[in-house]
């Protein structure tokens, strides 16, 4: 299991997805009134200065990147069902892809609506959900070398 580069691949993505719990994603600053706000996995939290009244909830993101890890751990488990690995790939390359956009698109416009005159600041948090994507299509890729390999030794046989 651990000697297919394939493993590695999906443990990166899992480590990637689990980085996303930690770190934040945005920063938000404004001049008038003045304040910075973060925006991590869990909330959008005020860092310092005056509080705005914001109501914009993270639980689809919460949602997104859970699902994503617990698809990372199956497919680990499928190592030797190579086409079940590669679905469940595909599935999470889906979500991961949904979650990236949530995150880069959808949060960012949400916050922008109700802080307007905020600028943003991209935060090392966000290279995870790249990283996940990333790692996921090289997965697929040799996952898919492993098939035609096995497919053309039985051809042999």
């Amino acid at each position: 299991m651990l000697q297919r580069i394939q493993t590695l691949f999906l443990i990166c993505t899992f480590v990637a997805a689990l980085a996303c719990f930690f770190l934040p994603f945005w920063n938000y600053t404004g001049v008038n009134p003045d304040y910075i706000y973060q925006l991590t996995l869990f909330k959008v939290k005020l860092i310092s200065g005056n509080s705005q009244l914001l109501a914009i909830g993270t639980l689809p993101i919460i949602v997104l990147n859970s699902v994503s890890i617990l698809l990372s751990v199956v497919s680990l488990f499928f190592y030797k069902k190579r086409i079940m690995q590669m679905k469940i790939n595909n599935y999470n390359l889906l979500i991961t892809l949904i979650f990236t956009v949530t995150v880069f698109l959808w949060i960012p416009y949400m916050i922008s609506e109700a802080l307007p005159g905020a600028v943003s600041q991209w935060q090392p948090g966000l290279i995870f959900p790249l990283l996940s994507v990333i790692f996921l299509v090289l997965a697929n890729i040799f996952i898919r070398k492993d098939e035609k390999l096995v497919k053309s030794a039985d051809r042999l046989r």
